[in-house]
């Protein structure tokens, strides 16, 4: 039984220090490049009067949140902000806590409960990038974007952080039944006796 602790344990933390460089790289790199294009003939016409409007431009997660803030959708961006950032970040520092304190026996207390619990939250900015493709995609002309490989890392990281959360409540589920067993064990009469 100890060594079935151990080695959940090991796997959490494995799968957490994943999740954590995923979601690093996730924030960071590329998410999407956007290649405005308003079709022919506007495209020559905007090519020759201002060429600059007609250059792609890429973002990462982090880059098109502090756009958002810099712009006029300061409240957007900082509801993505707490959402992509923040709470991703909060709810693996928390996971990485739990795993901690259930390998050295002791109970989680209400910072897990939160972390399971605000856990379906993780893929809101997941949803928002996807609403936005779509809407940029949806725009008259020939404007195109192109996925980039940190919007599949950082859902890597939240998929990843949510097999974490499922291991550590049964790690935790775990220790409370053995704990459980223990105090039953501790009453019986044959034990009082003895």
């Amino acid at each position: 039984m100890r060594r079935s602790k151990m080695k959940n344990a090991l796997l959490i933390r494995l799968v957490l220090c994943l999740a954590s460089v995923l979601l690093g790289l996730g924030l960071v790199g590329p998410c999407m490049t956007v290649s405005p294009s308003m079709g022919q003939p506007w495209d020559s016409w905007l090519a020759w009067l201002d060429p600059s409007e007609l250059e792609p431009t890429t973002y990462s997660i982090l880059g098109g949140i502090l756009e958002l803030m810099r712009t006029d959708s300061l409240g957007l961006g900082l509801l993505l902000l707490a959402f992509s950032v923040i709470f991703p970040a909060f709810k693996l520092a928390t996971l990485w806590w739990a795993a901690t304190v259930l390998k050295q026996g002791k109970p989680t207390g209400p910072a897990i409960w939160i972390t399971h619990h605000g856990g379906k939250f993780s893929m809101l900015d997941v949803m928002v990038i996807a609403v936005f493709i779509v809407a940029i995609k949806g725009l008259p002309g020939d404007t195109e974007v192109t996925i980039a490989w940190g919007l599949f890392a950082f859902a890597g990281s939240v998929v990843l952080s949510i097999v974490a959360s499922l291991l550590v409540k049964r790690l935790e589920q775990g220790a409370s039944d053995q704990g459980r067993v223990a105090g039953v064990e501790s009453a019986s009469p044959r034990n009082k006796q003895g």
